[in-house]
């Protein structure tokens, strides 16, 4: 085992013991080491580690962002646990149960994951869900009573549910099986930013008008006609993307001219993929 004191260091290594070191490290490297501790240190940048086999941490400092990116399933109960992480990557089938800390974003993306209770999540603002094939929302979301941001993208959702005081602010529901505009949407009124496209949606509802604090939404790749007056009431409203429906050209040029204050994309080499 080797002893590193109170240095200033750019990397980490594997079978150290760290003593009152200061730690600059650069958060677009995964730092994967084992049977290393620290004692007394300071992370001054944002960290993104591996799996943290046999690691410890003591009377440690981090003044930003502390991520864990897991690969692997056999993964130690500890990391779970670790009281000053604040994001965490699964690549593996994980269950949430385990999961214990002031987490602030979870990406279980394209993951064949058990989404147990998650009550213990309390300041969890961001969730990435895309990928899992998800048929019916997880009734656990509720307990999630601080989050902002959920992506449950490429999935095979054919409704939303409305989840009560969820105080969501970006919701990407694109790439599904939704036939109608879920009117639950409609009760999500803090909504900034509201990714919908690539389903098969043929209207939008005129209660629109109820998320007033909407600056972006994205309805590209559905089956869409016409778009409801009182889109052209909604104060904050500042991007609509509107490429590969079915509207026509007179009607586009009729928009441009009902939204002025808006920038309306029909084309889809300018869409943007909504991500968490």
């Amino acid at each position: 085992m080797h002893n590193v004191i109170k240095k200033i260091l750019k990397n980490i290594e594997s079978d150290t013991v760290y003593s009152g070191c200061t730690f600059y490290l650069d958060e677009n490297v995964v730092y994967n080491i084992k049977n290393s501790h620290f004692e007394n240190c300071s992370f001054r940048s944002s960290v993104c580690f591996g799996n943290l086999e046999m690691c410890g941490f003591s009377s440690c400092g981090f003044s930003n962002k502390v991520m864990v990116q897991i690969i692997k399933n056999d993964v130690q109960d500890h990391v779970f646990s670790l009281s000053f992480l604040t994001h965490l990557i699964l690549y593996s089938p994980q269950n949430c149960e385990r999961i214990n800390s002031k987490l602030r974003t979870i990406n279980l993306n394209s993951n064949d994951f058990i989404l147990g209770p998650m009550n213990k999540l309390s300041s969890l603002i961001s969730l990435n869900l895309s990928g899992n094939n998800i048929k019916q929302m997880p009734e656990t979301i509720k307990e999630l009573r601080n989050l902002e941001e959920l992506d449950v993208s490429l999935n095979k959702l054919a409704a939303f549910p409305l989840y009560k005081n969820l105080p969501l602010k970006h919701l990407n529901i694109s790439h599904n099986y939704l036939k109608k505009f879920p009117n639950t949407l409609l009760r999500y009124f803090r909504l900034e930013s509201l990714d919908i496209s690539n389903n098969q949606i043929r209207s939008i509802p005129s209660q629109i008008l109820e998320l007033k604090n909407l600056r972006q939404l994205n309805l590209s790749n559905n089956k869409l006609t016409t778009l409801p007056f009182e889109l052209k009431a909604l104060p904050c409203l500042r991007n609509v993307y509107l490429c590969d429906n079915l509207f026509d050209k007179n009607y586009q040029n009729y928009l441009c001219k009902e939204l002025p204050h808006c920038n309306i994309i029909f084309t889809s080499s300018t869409t943007p993929l909504f991500l968490l």
